[in-house]
């Protein structure tokens, strides 16, 4: 279930009257500038503004965890919040993060008494989750390390060390501490050394001698031993630079920030590879090429290289990389927003384009609306005749 399936009260079928303002409150136990929260907050409020035949309108406070700990104003909070939202019809509490569905819990009855309050952490585990049911519901986040393993495995089979980065946050611990479950599997197969309790110019050193036949696997690094706070992209920036080893993340976020991005789709637009490149890509393959290809792909990143199919060379002189990266784009949409578009232009249901693309439904719908929306279109019909002119189908 995704974190919009919880807003189902929001998406009537059919409206036949004038219905009033929906008004939904996000508080956030962390910086909104933050790329990941700030993802999530884009990705709730576009997909229920657009899929919504009632008016929505959001109101967002934020509790800075951890840089700022919430015990040192609570109560403050508290009486700020009430106060403010005196008389204000809020219809649903959004809560992104542990902390901030803690606090809002833990006074429940004297701040929006009676009001439905909807969670999302990757912050607090399973059990916890299961455990506030009736009480609230909501979605969380798994690590799934296993999986960026495996990957890890069959992309460099003679690794026998993994150096995990994690910092000293109480965000980072519990990380740390659902890595250090997961990896019992991999125990006797690899070596591994936690990396915490570090300082972000003491991890540059670590990360700058590690030794052959070695990965490392980034969790996070909100904050370091001093106190000093990042967000994961800007942690990785620093240090990845300095590695000496393939680094391996956890997070969409991190790539272009030191995790290496290698793109495969089913589009031969030279614009779109160009597009590709500029964006940080360090690989373009297509989704026919074969699978030998693709292990030759990663293989080439992971020694510092660029890769680029050879079905989308043919003719070309010089830099391959280059040349695409001079291509400017004319068109507003993103690489994935192209993808998503074509697919329906093509006739395809957005469940057909959701297999293709190896996403939700609800994501394409989310990429469909938010194109609708920046594009100033307010039909399906006008998007497809949009697509056509701009020539990302065949007319």
């Amino acid at each position: 279930m995704s974190i919009v399936d919880c807003f189902n009260w929001l998406l009537p079928l059919d409206a036949v009257a004038q219905v009033p303002t929906k008004r939904i409150l996000i508080l956030t136990s962390y910086d909104i500038s933050r790329p990941a929260v700030n993802t999530i907050i884009q990705s709730v409020t576009t997909t229920i503004r657009n899929g919504s035949n009632t008016r929505v309108e959001f109101f967002y406070e934020f509790q800075d965890y951890p840089r700022i700990p919430n015990s040192k104003y609570e109560e403050e909070m508290v009486r700020f919040l009430r106060t403010k939202y005196e008389g204000v019809e809020i219809g649903v509490v959004l809560a992104l993060g542990g902390p901030a569905l803690k606090f809002l819990l833990g006074h429940e009855s004297v701040l929006f008494p009676d009001i439905p309050k909807v969670y999302y952490f990757h912050d607090e585990s399973e059990i916890t989750a299961h455990s506030l049911w009736p009480r609230v519901t909501g979605v969380w986040a798994s690590l799934e390390i296993t999986k960026t393993l495996d990957m890890a495995l069959t992309f460099q089979p003679d690794t026998q060390k993994a150096f995990v980065v994690t910092g000293n946050s109480d965000q980072d611990r519990f990380l740390r501490e659902q890595a250090q479950e997961a990896v019992r599997a991999y125990e006797k197969r690899l070596e591994f050394t936690f990396l915490t309790d570090l300082t972000i110019d003491e991890l540059k050193e670590k990360v700058a001698m590690l030794p052959p036949h070695s990965v490392v696997l980034y969790l996070s690094f909100f904050a370091d031993k001093k106190g000093d706070n990042f967000s994961g992209p800007e942690a990785l920036s620093l240090f990845a630079p300095t590695a000496n080893a393939p680094i391996y993340g956890i997070s969409d976020t991190y790539m272009g920030a030191g995790i290496k991005l290698v793109y495969v789709t089913m589009n031969h637009d030279p614009e779109m590879a160009g597009e590709a490149f500029r964006l940080g890509a360090s690989a373009y393959l297509l989704k026919n090429s074969a699978g030998t290809e693709l292990l030759r792909a990663i293989r080439e990143v992971v020694r510092g290289g660029f890769y680029i199919t050879p079905l989308m060379t043919k003719g070309m002189e010089g830099s391959f990389v280059l040349n695409f990266k001079r291509m400017k784009s004319k068109n507003p949409l993103t690489i994935r927003q192209k993808e998503v578009l074509q697919l329906l232009a093509e006739g395809r249901s957005m469940k057909e384009a959701a297999f293709t693309l190896n996403v939700s439904p609800r994501t394409v719908a989310y990429h469909k609306y938010t194109m609708m929306e920046h594009l100033q279109i307010r039909t399906s019909a006008e998007l497809i005749e949009y697509a056509m002119r701009s020539s990302l189908v065949a007319a």
